[in-house]
């Protein structure tokens, strides 16, 4: 990308890394088993690798029901089945996607995500495992405090990484639940229940070293509620994480808070997907609610929200490449222009993208030309053909 990256996809200095979004949970250590190529995928041409669509068209299809996350590794897609393992499926030929492996893991799986030769996996009991790309061995592990639920995000050239989710044991004063299970420095958390909400940061720069930088609850409410994440984003300078009541806290990378964004009256809907920030601009899918931006120049006071209002008018996840921005909308995927992020144009006739699926597509990534965007509704996975080669 061009400008900072936050993606809940990582960052990469491969240019087909540059939209990748997730890095999230595995359960524990699994075994590799092969799985069979069927009916959970289809594509134009079958295995015709000279199939050619048109820009905006449909190049074939992977029903994912129970998917995650997803995330994109050159020619292979994995999806994070919630609960159960990793699906890899071979989209060389995306005419024509196969199954070409699956991880099974134990404690289930909460989202993923690539960078460089290695996927990085959290778990539901807060274990981070790197496993190397060629062979799917695991390269190290590390026991952190959170189940990364809201998702994980990297920061674009540091190689940390954010998991932000709720804690899952207690900690200390009393309460059940086992006390710390490893990884963070819990200075000042005593006392802290189980389901709190929760962020780590842990140094992915060294896969076999890996370590615990940061391990903190999360500022609550000014009535004292806890907020529940459901999004997050970061840059080079800050983690965003968007909360349960519609508003976005911004904090440094060591966990501070710096300052929190509440939600516009009438626009209390829930921050969905990757939160972006380009520039000294935030974005943020609200789902129904559609795009929100807001100036963030000034880190400790942010400016007021304002909403974009092309396409659809719905916003389920964003996914920034280079001058371009997607959108998941409702039942389009919907392309800005970003060259001024504060100023998001759509592209001329023919650029926005209408997928051959209808409904919510709540995960999204873009790949050399490719995208990737899944149907909430039927669990459908779209991959398609947005290189602007092809426009008329």
């Amino acid at each position: 990308m061009s400008t900072d990256d936050p993606s809940r996809h990582l960052p990469s200095p491969a240019p087909h890394a540059a939209a990748l979004r997730a890095l999230g949970a595995l359960g524990a250590l699994g075994a590799l088993g092969l799985a069979l190529s069927g009916p959970a995928c289809t594509g134009k041409g079958g295995s015709d690798s000279g199939a050619v669509v048109a820009y905006g068209d449909l190049y074939g299809t992977i029903s994912a029901p129970g998917v995650r996350e997803l995330a994109v590794d050159k020619q292979r897609v994995f999806l994070c089945e919630d609960g159960g393992g990793v699906r890899i499926v071979d989209i060389a030929v995306p005419s024509a996607p196969v199954e070409e492996a699956e991880l099974q893991v134990a404690g289930g799986c909460a989202g993923l995500g690539v960078y460089g030769s290695e996927l990085f996996t959290w778990s539901e009991t807060g274990e981070v495992i790197a496993w190397t790309l060629h062979n799917l061995g695991i390269a190290g592990t590390i026991d952190v405090s959170g189940d990364a639920s809201g998702g994980v995000v990297v920061s674009p050239g540091t190689r940390k990484g954010f998991a932000v989710g709720g804690r899952h044991t207690a900690l200390g004063g009393g309460d059940t639940g086992g006390g710390d299970t490893g990884g963070g420095d819990d200075t000042g958390a005593t006392g802290t229940p189980a389901g709190t909400p929760w962020s780590d940061v842990v140094d992915l720069t060294a896969p076999r070293e890996l370590e615990v930088h940061a391990s903190e609850a999360l500022a609550t409410a000014e009535d004292g509620a806890a907020l529940q994440p459901t999004a997050v984003g970061v840059d080079s300078n800050s983690l965003f994480v968007g909360d349960a009541a519609g508003g976005v806290s911004l904090y440094t990378h060591r966990l501070e808070l710096e300052s929190r964004l509440p939600a516009e009256e009438g626009a209390t809907a829930a921050p969905s997907g990757t939160i972006l920030a380009l520039g000294s601009t935030l974005y943020v899918a609200k789902g129904t609610e559609g795009l929100w931006l807001v100036d963030i120049t000034d880190r400790g006071a942010p400016g007021t929200w304002s909403r974009f209002s092309g396409g659809s008018g719905a916003a389920w996840d964003l996914v920034n490449v280079g001058d371009r921005l997607y959108v998941g909308g409702s039942g389009e995927l919907l392309i800005l222009d970003v060259t001024d992020p504060a100023w998001p144009q759509p592209l001329e006739a023919g650029g926005t993208v209408i997928p051959p699926v209808a409904g919510t597509l709540s995960l999204l990534t873009v790949d050399a030309g490719l995208a990737i965007v899944r149907d909430e509704a039927s669990g459908t996975i779209s991959l398609l053909n947005v290189d602007e080669g092809d426009l008329d």
